[in-house]
């Protein structure tokens, strides 16, 4: 490999000299260390809210809250479906040119918004229904949607304007924005959810912090891209090509990771409900992790040459760390359980079993998430409905041999159906890739 190819081919340290391996080591330890850092001041942020909604909501209420947020994640995983991939993919080709970029995210952003609409449309009387199945009286349900749905419409403007200062690695603007856009949030919440303790406050808080981080996003990409370009038929052309195949795995992926807090809302009470809720909130830690994987590493996986053991190379080495990461976080909730428990109130102090089973099933869910990021960024996709049955049969067994009436039951079928997934995704990208473990010289 020629010093050239050895610049552009490095994401984290590979076959360098060694001098070269300590070096590009520092650099990476620095870079990641800075982007850490600001990811744990934001989640630092993003968990005393997560904490203050758990401890003020009366259970009902974040019964409520739970699943506004399910609502939330459906709807942002649908009306995406592979179109922030498709312009990560695209962009990393041109991220240079400053017209090209721009009719990039402006192809982007007109397919988000046709998509938004229709998920909506979709989705939203489902969710009416669960609201009403727990209790929510009419007028709360007017309210949160027409809260989540200005969220939503935030969050899908903020996806695409984040992707020009990704590609060009401006970190520290993105990451100032997400400690802005979190504590902002933390604000309106400890300001009003005192005095009205109820999911629309909570949800409502969220809005805010989001509609801050739009603003800024849009002006920090414009000095990077032109965004008065129009859409361009031939890049919304590529871009479909990998929503026709995400789509169909996106919507049932959002279902199947959802699936968790369908079956205990079908299954179980509204006490199970905010447990799933609440223990769920304690993954957040793995979030930073996330946050690392989608600013530094994804558009740097994007950008890599074509050389497909070099790419194998990083994917593996990425996950590795996040594995060990995962592995260490699950060891220490472990370890202190009932004091992880005191954090969420006395409500939940007997859920020592479901503590672990519930970081262990994020850590696997990260792990997921990661794997789709690096490989959605090589535009490198599952057959849909390959993928879709196979996951629809392994859940099937799944379920079939498992207590799902219970929240550890429910919490052992998100350990093991992500456990799957991984392992799915993974083979599906060394498949494709072309990926040979003899190294050619």
């Amino acid at each position: 490999m020629t010093s050239a190819g050895s610049k552009s081919a490095a994401l984290i340290p590979g076959h360098e000299r060694p001098a070269e391996f300590v070096v590009r080591g520092w650099e990476w330890t620095k870079r990641l260390g800075a982007v850490g850092g600001a990811q744990l001041v934001v989640q630092g942020f993003s968990f005393a809210s997560g904490i203050m909604i758990v401890r003020w909501l009366p259970t009902k209420q974040y019964a409520l809250y739970t699943l506004a947020n399910t609502l939330l994640g459906t709807l942002s995983v649908i009306s995406d479906g592979g179109i922030s991939s498709g312009v990560m993919a695209q962009g990393g080709k041109v991220w240079q040119d400053h017209s090209k970029l721009g009719a990039v995210i402006a192809t982007g952003r007109s397919l988000r918004r046709q998509f938004a609409i229709g998920t909506l449309l979709l989705w939203a009387p489902f969710f009416i229904w669960q609201f009403r199945e727990h209790g929510a009286p009419w007028s709360d349900i007017a309210i949160i949607l027409l809260v989540v749905i200005g969220y939503f419409w935030a969050a899908f403007l903020s996806t695409i304007y984040a992707v020009a200062p990704n590609l060009w690695q401006r970190l520290r603007d993105t990451q100032r924005i997400a400690v802005e856009q979190n504590l902002i949030r933390l604000g309106c919440l400890g300001g009003s959810l005192l005095a009205f303790p109820t999911a629309v406050t909570a949800v409502g808080a969220t809005l805010v912090g989001q509609g801050w981080s739009v603003f800024r996003l849009k002006r920090i990409s414009s000095r990077l891209v032109d965004l008065g370009q129009s859409e361009n038929a031939e890049i919304r052309r590529e871009v479909l090509k990998i929503t026709k195949r995400v789509l169909p795995s996106a919507i049932y992926f959002c279902i199947s990771s959802q699936l968790m807090i369908w079956l205990i809302s079908v299954f179980g009470t509204n006490a199970g409900l905010a447990q799933i809720g609440a223990l769920g909130r304690l993954g957040q830690v793995f979030t930073v992790f996330s946050g690392i994987a989608t600013a530094a590493i994804a558009p740097r996986f994007a950008r890599l040459p074509a050389q497909r053991n070099l790419i194998a190379r990083r994917y593996f080495q990425v996950m590795t760390l996040f594995a060990v990461a995962g592995c260490g976080i699950v060891i220490l909730v472990a370890l202190f359980s009932r004091q992880v428990l005191w954090i969420l109130g006395p409500e939940y102090a007997g859920l020592t079993r479901e503590v672990v089973l519930a970081a262990a099933g994020s850590a696997m869910y990260f792990l997921v998430v990661s794997a789709l990021a690096l490989t959605n960024a090589r535009g490198i996709v599952i057959s849909p409905w390959r993928g879709i049955m196979l996951n629809f049969a392994a859940q099937v067994i799944l379920l079939s041999a498992l207590n799902v009436h219970t929240v550890a039951g429910v919490l052992w079928f998100g350990i093991l159906a992500a456990t799957f997934d991984l392992l799915l995704y993974t083979g599906n990208f060394l498949i494709v890739s072309g990926w040979s473990p003899v190294v050619r010289r």
